[in-house]
């Protein structure tokens, strides 16, 4: 076993070199003796002793009490004073250096070896203690989450490194300080003080926690939201000693589920107004065929009728009513997403300049419109310049409105890039060209915010112009470009609407001229006709009959093959409904190509998904589209166009 070594500080000779004799004869190694404190202090460092025997009063500037001191800090050695003194303050004075012992002189062997070993040991257990004290305080100033713990008086007794940051209070300055001065809690919305977790735990024996929507406001003025836990802490007789209190900084957390409600709820939003487009897409295609019948006849019966005959006032009213309907209609298309596209490659903010002159007759003159120049480098988009202007025109009338004494209007077009990393953003990472409209108009609260994109939706004053389907339309026409739009407003400081439109990878095409038909030129071909509709079919019957064509009818896609089957003579156009019983029109078309590889073909539909549903209405140039309803002129000079008559 190793022999426990001990330096001797002593400034008597003979005293110095008995206890050598007796530290030998008890088993204990004397590595030195010295006389002064300051040799004390080298020689611990030197030699690096178990223990130190030392006199109080020694020689030089430095007495025992002093040397003691410092190896103690310095070098952790235990200290066992051998002396004669024993008044009151000299043992205050040698408490400084944290003795392990305290023998008066004269002493026996047996007490010396008896304070010699408890001491050992005391510093032994000490050691002990402190290295599990340092661990527990680096495991405890490791955890992401904030510790305190109090004293029985609820008073602190420890903060770990988590704590003093989120409090803003050091250890050194809570320490002993009442446990609601260092954690002060409120409620996130009321501001009134929560309920001291100490206290309540002192008083209930039991853990419990803060209420929801807590609030810490740190020592430095921050806020920050927490949620906690208190935990009685009891000794091994189950006595609450005191007590932990576990708390977090939630920010991140209360931010992350703030950002998955704004998600779901725009999820939901979504969800609800494609259900909404879907009634309004149906409710048109059904419209769209009662509106061709109305509109065809009332057209026929119009042309009929003599300039003077008294009767062509009530027919007008009739085509003016349906012409209104039929816009309604189209604007239910535009928002179900249900409607004709025909796209080109274009610069859009030459095009918005374009529509200033015819933007600024809708605002009126009591409204200032500034359009901002474009960016040098502005990259093409592929849109539909009538819908572009379709936005436009109603993004003004709607700017109109709120600004009922004047204001103004800014209209911006640039480009845009949405990187991966970029959060909170709805558009997935790309180039994207922005048109952002602005107004200085009274604004609009959250709940007006949520609903703008719906139709039908106004909050213009009972008999006012408008049927609440201007911003509906507007998110129509947005979507199904493919394109994303945000508004942003308050009451009070305007709205602002960003319309991101994604960048074309072609190149703008050289201008060229075209040519319109303005005749409707008499037929003469076979038209094989397919449509569902009875009322329709016998209207567009009777104009293509009288127009000089002749024409095979047909209900639907199995009856207009069994008829093909029996006709014997040429047939140079096939013009059919899409969405029909038995078979539908794309259907019927494939198999009729391939009997007849010469034939013509035009497609009618109340919107454009019927004929298109993976293209987004977007109508390739080789398909021939009549939308609905259909009038009389239209689909004569669509059939003169494709059929290449002319007069």
């Amino acid at each position: 076993m190793t022999k426990s070594r001990i330096l001797v500080v002593e400034d008597e000779n003979i005293v110095a070199l008995d206890l050598e004799k007796r530290l030998e004869k008890l088993g204990y190694d004397c590595v030195g003796i010295v006389a002064t404190g300051e040799s004390a202090v080298e020689k611990a460092d030197e030699l690096n002793p178990d223990l130190v025997l030392m006199d109080i009063l020694l020689r030089g500037a430095k007495d025992g009490v002093e040397a003691g001191q410092e190896i103690r800090e310095r070098f952790d050695i235990p200290i066992i004073f051998l002396t004669a003194y024993c008044d009151t303050a000299t043992i205050e004075r040698a408490k400084v250096s944290e003795p392990v012992g305290y023998i008066l002189k004269p002493f026996e062997e047996r007490a010396l070896k008896t304070a010699i070993e408890l001491g050992l040991h005391r510093h032994d257990s000490d050691r002990k203690l402190r290295k599990m004290e340092r661990w527990l305080a680096t495991t405890l100033n490791s955890l992401g989450d904030a510790v305190i713990s109090t004293d029985v008086d609820g008073c602190i007794s420890y903060m770990n490194a988590v704590a003093q940051r989120l409090t803003g209070w050091s250890w050194d300055d809570a320490l002993g300080r009442p446990f609601e001065e260092i954690f002060n809690a409120v409620h996130e919305t009321t501001r009134e003080p929560m309920a001291n977790p100490v206290r309540r735990v002192l008083a209930e024996g039991c853990a419990v926690t803060l209420a929801p929507g807590a609030l810490l406001l740190s020592r430095d003025g921050r806020d920050i939201p927490i949620d906690d836990t208190a935990t009685p802490v009891r000794n091994d007789r189950g006595k609450i000693t005191g007590v932990a209190v576990v708390f977090r900084d939630i920010t991140q957390r209360k931010e992350t589920q703030a950002a998955q409600r704004k998600a779901d709820e725009q999820i939901h939003q979504a969800q609800r107004m494609e259900i909404i487009g879907r009634l309004a897409g149906g409710i048109a295609h059904d419209f769209n065929n009662l509106m061709t019948v109305v509109l065809g006849h009332s057209n026929l019966l119009l042309a009929e009728l003599p300039p003077d005959d008294p009767r062509r006032r009530r027919v007008q009213a009739v085509l003016n009513a349906g012409e209104t309907a039929t816009s309604l209609t189209r604007q239910l298309l535009a928002y179900s997403r249900k409607q004709v596209l025909k796209p080109v490659l274009c610069n859009l903010s030459s095009y918005v300049a374009d529509t200033r002159q015819l933007l600024q007759q809708i605002l009126g003159n009591e409204i200032k419109l500034t359009v901002v120049d474009p960016e040098p480098k502005l990259m093409p988009v592929k849109v539909d310049l009538g819908q572009v202007q379709q936005i436009l025109l109603n993004l003004a009338a709607n700017a109109r409105d709120a600004m009922p004494k004047g204001g103004e209007v800014h209209i911006r077009v640039s480009n845009v890039e949405i990187k991966p990393d970029d959060a909170g953003s709805a558009l997935p990472s790309g180039h994207f060209i922005c048109l952002k409209f602005s107004d200085t108009g009274s604004g609009m609260d959250k709940e007006t915010r949520e609903h703008i994109f719906e139709p039908f939706f106004t909050r213009k004053d009972t008999g006012k112009k408008g049927a609440g389907m201007g911003l509906a339309t507007v998110y129509g026409i947005v979507k199904q470009s493919g394109g994303h739009i945000e508004v942003a407003s308050d009451v009070g400081k305007g709205t602002e609407f960003s319309i991101f439109f994604p960048r074309a990878i072609e190149n703008i095409p050289a201008a060229t001229s075209s040519s319109t038909l303005d005749a409707v030129v008499v037929g003469g071909q076979t038209i094989l006709l397919a449509e569902d509709d009875d009322d329709v079919r016998e209207l567009l019957t009777h104009v293509l009959v009288n127009a000089g064509y002749t024409v095979i009818s047909a209900a639907n896609g199995k009856e207009a093959l069994a008829k093909l089957e029996k006709h014997t003579g040429t047939i140079d156009l096939l013009l059919t409904d899409v969405v029909m019983p038995l078979m539908n029109g794309v259907e019927l078309s494939e198999i009729v190509s391939k009997k007849l590889p010469h034939i013509r073909m035009m497609f009618m539909s109340g919107y454009s998904k019927d004929l298109l549903d993976n293209k987004d209405g977007m109508l390739p140039e080789h398909i021939s589209f009549l939308e609905k309803p259909v009038s009389p002129f239209r689909l004569l000079n669509k059939i003169q166009k494709l059929m290449g008559k002319a007069r």
